[in-house]
C-alpha cells in the first residue's frame, strides 16, 4: 500500500500518535468513525452493489489478473456501465468519492463518474469524475466534489457510475468510499420559540432540535435557553438525538 494512502487514511480515520518526548512514536490508537456530528465520515459501497445498466449484460466477480482480489467486471460487453446508489441520510454533505479498482491493462482505463439525479433517476448532472491509470494491480482514485453535494432523499439522489472498457478481467471495479459529513439544517425564516428569535446566536441550533422532535421547549411557546438542564432532561435530549433504545 502506498505511503500516502496509509497516511491519508490514518488522518481521515482519526488516528492519534502518542508522544512522550516530543518525537513521533510508531504506535497509534485508532478512533472509531463518527456516526454523529460534523466530523468526516465514510460510507463504503461494495463492489457487489455496482450493477449493470443493461440487464442482458453478464459479469464476473473474480478479477482474473490478481488472484487475491474481489472485483466486478463485464464479460459480454465492452465499455459496460455499472451503477450504484449510496444510502446516506438527508443533510449529509458529500465532498468526495474514492473509487477502488483493479487495472492491469496498459492501454485501457476505467472511467468513474459521480452524478446527481432526481429521485426518479432523471435529469443527470455530473458533479465529479476520475479514472484508473493502468497500474500493475489494484489501486484507487478520488473524484472530488466541489461545491459539496447535499443529500436530500425527498428530491435528489447520488449516483455512482463506472464505465469498464474490457471483458477480459483486466479492468474491474472493487468498490467505492463516499466521504461526507453531517451538518445542521439551515435556519427557518420564523422562530418556533418566542424567547429564541431569529437574531439569537443559537437560533439555528435550537430550531434544529425542535424540527427533529428532540425538544418541545419549556412550555408556553418558550425554550428557556438560559435555564439549567437537569439530568432527566439531558437523558431525553440524548436518547432522542441518538435514537437510543433498550433490549
Amino acid at each position: 500500500m502506498p505511503a500516502n494512502r496509509i497516511s491519508s487514511l490514518a488522518a481521515l480515520m482519526g488516528f492519534w500518535v502518542v508522544t512522550a518526548t516530543g518525537a513521533a512514536q510508531t504506535t497509534a490508537t485508532p478512533k472509531a468513525l463518527e456516526t454523529y456530528g460534523p466530523n468526516l465520515s465514510f460510507y463504503r459501497v461494495g463492489f457487489t452493489e455496482f450493477l449493470p445498466t443493461d440487464s442482458a449484460l453478464t459479469f464476473s466477480d473474480v478479477f482474473l489478473n490478481v488472484s487475491t482480489s474481489h472485483a466486478r467486471y463485464p464479460t459480454s460487453e465492452s465499455l459496460a456501465q455499472f451503477v450504484a446508489v449510496p444510502h446516506l441520510p438527508s443533510g449529509a454533505l458529500v465532498s468526495g468519492v474514492e473509487f477502488d479498482w483493479c487495472d492491469t491493462n496498459a492501454s485501457s482505463d476505467a472511467n468513474f463518474y459521480v452524478l446527481q439525479t432526481l429521485y426518479t433517476g432523471e435529469n443527470e448532472t455530473l458533479i465529479g469524475s476520475t479514472s484508473s491509470n493502468g497500474s500493475a494491480g489494484c489501486e484507487y482514485s478520488i473524484a472530488e466534489i466541489s461545491p459539496p453535494f447535499t443529500v436530500d432523499n425527498n428530491h435528489t439522489q447520488l449516483l455512482l457510475s463506472a464505465f469498464l472498457p474490457e471483458t477480459d478481467g483486466s479492468v474491474a471495479i472493487a468498490g467505492a468510499i463516499v466521504r461526507y459529513q453531517l451538518q445542521v439544517s439551515p435556519a427557518p425564516a420564523t422562530a418556533t420559540f418566542t424567547d429564541v428569535p431569529v437574531s439569537h446566536p443559537f437560533f439555528q441550533f435550537v430550531e434544529a432540535l425542535a424540527a427533529s422532535g428532540i425538544t418541545g421547549g419549556c412550555g408556553a411557546g418558550k425554550f428557556c435557553p438560559n435555564d439549567p438542564v437537569t439530568r432527566g432532561q439531558m437523558a431525553v435530549f440524548l436518547s432522542k438525538a441518538l435514537g437510543l433504545e433498550f433490549p
